[in-house]
């Protein structure tokens, strides 16, 4: 229960495992699921040759009402890419490309702006999950690749950011 699959074949019946029901980001009506944002992910992967060891995604809302709001991924990579920009731009037109809701709310930045990206430094996503999980990490502990509620990605960052292990971003 709460798995998320996806039919490859019929003949031999064939299941892949997509996800979870409980990984999603709606923040702004965009209904993406943790599939599409690992498709992006992957995409802006193989289009620079940057390596991603793990990625956080969350919204950031707006201060003010007539501000859109945007995403901001937390990634922490095995090998960054050249240009953090063209990465970005990367992940944002390949969820255009796969979601409609996502695509209709970037037309114009009028009720979503692009992505942004902060570089969170190697080790960065294992010291804050330690400091969580009390010092104590096994296999089963991983970082929360989505938040649709802004309060996770607020703190991971929050804290990244108090300890100098947030590079830079876009």
């Amino acid at each position: 229960l709460g798995d998320t699959i996806a039919f490859e074949s019929k003949d031999p019946p064939l299941l892949r495992f997509t996800g979870r029901t409980k990984y999603f980001l709606s923040a702004f009506g965009e209904h993406l699921i943790s599939e599409e944002l690992e498709k992006g992910v992957a995409q802006a992967c193989n289009e620079t040759g940057a390596e991603v060891h793990d990625f956080h995604v969350g919204p950031i809302f707006p201060e003010t009402p007539s501000k859109p709001g945007h995403h901001l991924y937390l990634i922490e990579f095995r090998k960054a890419p050249v240009d953090l920009t063209r990465f970005g731009t990367i992940i944002d037109q390949t969820l255009c490309q796969i979601n409609e809701d996502y695509d209709a709310h970037r037309k114009g930045d009028l009720t979503m702006l692009k992505p942004e990206i902060l570089v969170v430094k190697q080790g960065g996503f294992e010291q804050w999950m330690l400091q969580r999980k009390g010092g104590e990490l096994s296999v089963q502990h991983k970082v929360p690749r989505m938040d649709n509620t802004g309060q996770l990605t607020q703190s991971i960052r929050n804290w990244l950011s108090e300890k100098g292990l947030l590079e830079r971003g876009m």
